[in-house]
């Protein structure tokens, strides 16, 4: 998988690679149409959404 812009970021609230991959890999199997650009910042909204509703 190519590490594009946002990818560090993405790693860095997970702190994990392969949780990192795995949460791209399901947004685009959610989301076949967008790019893997889209995909990351989409796991990252996700991410931080559901950790400020704690």
């Amino acid at each position: 998988m190519k590490r594009l812009p946002g990818f560090n970021r993405l790693n860095g609230l997970t702190r994990n690679v392969e949780t990192t991959q795995r949460m791209i890999e399901y947004v685009a199997m959610r989301h076949p149409e967008k790019d893997q650009q889209w995909c990351i910042e989409k796991a990252i909204y996700d991410l931080e959404r559901d950790r400020m509703a704690r």
